[in-house]
């Protein structure tokens, strides 16, 4: 915001803000373009081979029962 504020001196201050204004926002939609890719290519199946596997719910369920069972005493 500074540069604008310097290139548009001369200018009405409202201007200097509506310019950095746009500038943000074609930043944020190039950025939000980019994440939509990375969305859209995780359906290739080399890239989503490598990345980590996310596990069913159930795997997780039996995972964490198995955890917290409790083992008995040592000395009985």
């Amino acid at each position: 915001m500074a540069d604008n504020i310097a290139r548009t001196a001369s200018s009405a201050p409202l201007q200097s803000v509506l310019v950095s204004i746009k500038q943000l926002y074609g930043v944020t939609c190039l950025l939000g373009c980019l994440f939509l890719l990375l969305v859209l290519l995780y359906d290739v199946q080399p890239l989503r081979s490598t990345m980590k596997k996310i596990p069913h719910w159930a795997a997780l369920g039996r995972r964490m029962a198995r955890d917290l069972r409790i083992s008995p005493p040592a000395g009985d």
